[in-house]
Formats: structure tokens, sequence, C-alpha cells
């Protein structure tokens, strides 16, 4: 809920001025940022709610000044928590996540420097999440001889995000964004989010 009050302060913070028709065409991006993951703990035990730096790639397409469409691989890094007992041992869970999304985008010009947008689309999604442990606690965790298990899902869920963006001539632009995909492997319901900062470049 931070992430998504600043991404709304800092769009609605670059400033106000008369809307202008945006260019129409091919797109195409890379940006970084923090990926985090939040799972209950009822969902796998123990809180689990970490970051990690995340990665993407995307091109799209603006059919009309304010309508587009998008696809982008996103790379969620590997997020992980460890616990510890002298007396029973240690034990670590990551979790992995990346997905294809693919997205309508809104755009609102404002001036002819900025634009704020929404998306609002679909995920495809790959999540791993592997547990390992050492001593007395290996026995609980019923990992097997090697005291390690992953397990890995794929499906399709919801996702959207909303964004702000700076323009540096007729070609270049720089996002911030905050997107949002929903998904559940092996029936682990898991909250992702997305803070990232984008390069643009319009053809």
């Amino acid at each position: 809920m931070k992430r998504l009050s600043l991404a709304l302060l800092l769009a609605l913070g670059l400033g106000a001025g008369p809307a202008i028709a945006a260019d129409t065409g091919f797109y195409a991006g890379a940006g970084i940022g923090i990926f985090n993951t939040e799972i209950s703990e009822s969902d796998l035990g123990l809180k689990f709610d970490e970051d990690d730096t995340g990665f993407k790639v995307f091109g799209g397409y603006q059919f009309l000044p304010w309508l587009g469409a998008e696809l982008a691989y996103i790379d969620g890094g590997e997020s992980s928590v460890s616990v510890s007992d002298p007396a029973f041992g240690s034990a670590k869970f990551e979790v992995d996540v990346s997905a294809i999304t693919a997205a309508a985008v809104g755009t609102l010009p404002i001036g002819e420097m900025f634009e704020l947008y929404g998306k609002l689309g679909i995920a495809m999604w790959d999540g791993k999440l592997t547990a390992s442990a050492s001593g007395l606690i290996c026995e609980d965790l019923e990992l097997g001889e090697t005291c390690a298990e992953s397990v890995s899902d794929d499906g399709t869920d919801f996702f959207w995000g909303i964004g702000a963006g700076v323009n540096f001539g007729e070609q270049f632009n720089v996002r911030i964004e905050y997107e949002v995909l929903e998904i559940d492997p092996q029936g682990v319901n898991a909250d992702t989010d997305f803070l990232s900062l984008s390069g643009v470049y319009r053809f």
C-alpha cells in the first residue's frame, strides 16, 4: 500500500498543463526496480514479505493518442527468507517469479513533457518455491535426504499498473511504474508488485 501511495503521489505531482496529442507508433524499453513478493503465514508456515532486484523489457504500439497495447517480460529476481534455531538448525525459503504480460494502456498527456497512464491486462507467470534446511529441522520439514525441495507452477492471472512519464524530445521517455501481478503457484496465494524506473525509445 505504501508503494501504491508513493506511485500515485509521484504521478499526480508531475505538473499540469494543456493536453496535447501524443505520437502514435511503436516503442520499446527496459527497466529495473524493486520486486516484492508477499505470502501469508497461513499459506507458507511463516510470514514471507521480501524484495529483490527485478528487471523488465517491453514493447508496444500507440494506436491513438490515448490508447495503446503493450507486451513485457518481467523477471522478479529471487527473494528469500531464512530462519534458524541453535538446537534445531536452519531453514531457508526462496521464491522466483517471472511473467509475460499483455495489457491495454490508457495515456493522459499533460503538457508537452509529462504523461500519466494506467494499464490493465493479464500475466502469464512462472513461479518456483524452494525450501532447504539443515540440522534436526530437516526431519520436521520432511524434505528427504537432500533436505531441499522445489515446486514449480505456472498460470495466467490478472495484471494492472499505473505510471508517469517524462518526455525528452519526440523519441525518448523516462517512466516510473507500479505494477501488480496476482499469482497462486501450487495453491499458494502470493501478492507481487514491481516498482520500477524505465527508459523508452519511440520509433
